[in-house]
């Protein structure tokens, strides 16, 4: 038992340092060109800015800062610590504890169910290396917290809440606010957790009410900040929508995971690396958060919190494809580092903007 406790603990050690070179990597890759001042601020993060600096200042709130405050969290945290670092650092430590925390959240999501914990290893890795995960966890955004929780939200959904055991449903409880109040869009990934412990868990009762209480908790803590639905409305609109973006933001997304999870979903029936049970809640989890991507904005940074079906099918598609190395070991090593290059390729042509210009001469001519 100790060994395997050592074992896991060096894991994670692992997935922690690799996360850390990999960020550190983004925050050098994203350093000023082309005359930006400021490469780690999208034009999405003026109104985090803004949010963080109004939370502790009186006046009047324009409609865009009460949009964002929709999402109060993350700029009421980095609004703390800009007291000390700075507005701008706040949010890139913020994300990188968020990044820390999805990575290992996602370890021990696939560690508790698989029985072999260099799948665990695997996932974990590929996740904290992936593009969207270099391109915006080192931007002024939200986008690494709300993933946070879809991999929280995952893990607790395996586990039923106990019968009789009033401290685990208030923890689903704070929970579930916790995660709309990092970003609405969260709702749907609350609403999987319900339906899993509803349909799969049959516990009718509790699954129902934790998610009840959970949003009556966080509709409560918005209404304190003034807010309304006009506010969200104002700019929370449907927009960036067609069938080609939503087929390039998922390509981009995932990347050469697609390739990985279309030979896992092939081969999926025939191994017994990954139970029923992790598949059906990773793609029940996937449906509600395609459906929140199809509604709102066709953006491949919004698809990518459909990673849990994706990433459960790529680390089945790479377990298939370790019986042709001599080596489980040297196996899962090639091809988890193949998984980083692609990555980190594909990051670097966003970032000169490659990409960019082929999709927009694609969506170009399919509109003419």
């Amino acid at each position: 038992m100790q060994g395997t406790n050592a074992r896991v603990g060096r894991q994670l050690l692992l997935v922690c340092a690799i996360a850390t070179v990999q960020y550190a990597f983004a925050l050098w890759f994203y350093q000023p060109i082309d005359g930006v001042d400021e490469p780690y601020v999208t034009p999405d993060s003026e109104g985090y800015i803004k949010t963080s600096a109004s939370l502790f200042a009186q006046g009047p709130r324009t409609p865009l800062v009460k949009y964002r405050l929709f999402a109060p969290i993350v700029p009421a945290l980095a609004g703390v610590l800009s007291l000390k670092l700075g507005i701008v650092p706040s949010y890139l430590v913020l994300n990188y504890g968020f990044m820390l925390l999805a990575s290992v959240m996602v370890f021990l999501l696939y560690r508790r169910i698989s029985s072999l914990s260099e799948h665990a290893l695997a996932a974990a890795i590929i996740f904290a290396t992936s593009t969207p995960v270099i391109l915006w966890a080192p931007r002024v955004l939200v986008e690494m917290a709300s993933w946070f929780a879809v991999a929280m939200l995952c893990f607790y959904a395996l586990n039923p809440i106990r019968r009789n055991a009033w401290l685990d449903f208030v923890v689903r409880i704070v929970l579930y606010s916790t995660a709309v109040l990092m970003k609405p869009t969260m709702v749907f990934a609350v609403a999987f957790a319900g339906a899993y412990h509803f349909f799969v868990d049959r516990q009718y009762v509790r699954a129902v009410a934790a998610c009840a209480v959970g949003a009556v908790l966080a509709l409560c803590t918005l209404a304190l900040l003034g807010l309304t639905p006009g506010d969200f409305l104002h700019y929370g609109q449907p927009r960036h929508r067609h069938v080609l973006l939503v087929i390039t933001s998922l390509i981009f997304a995932f990347n050469i995971m697609v390739f990985f999870a279309t030979i896992g979903l092939a081969r999926f029936r025939h191994m017994a690396i990954c139970p029923p049970k992790l598949m059906l809640a990773s793609a029940l989890c996937s449906v509600f958060m395609l459906a929140e991507f199809l509604l709102f904005v066709h953006a491949a940074r919004l698809a990518f919190v459909m990673y849990p079906v994706v990433l459960t099918c790529c680390v089945c598609g790479i377990a298939h494809l370790l019986q042709y190395f001599s080596s489980r070991r040297k196996g899962i090593v090639y091809l988890v580092l193949f998984c980083i290059l692609c990555s980190n390729l594909t990051a670097h042509l966003y970032r000169s903007e490659s990409l960019l210009r082929i999709g927009k001469e694609l969506v170009g001519r399919f509109w003419k």
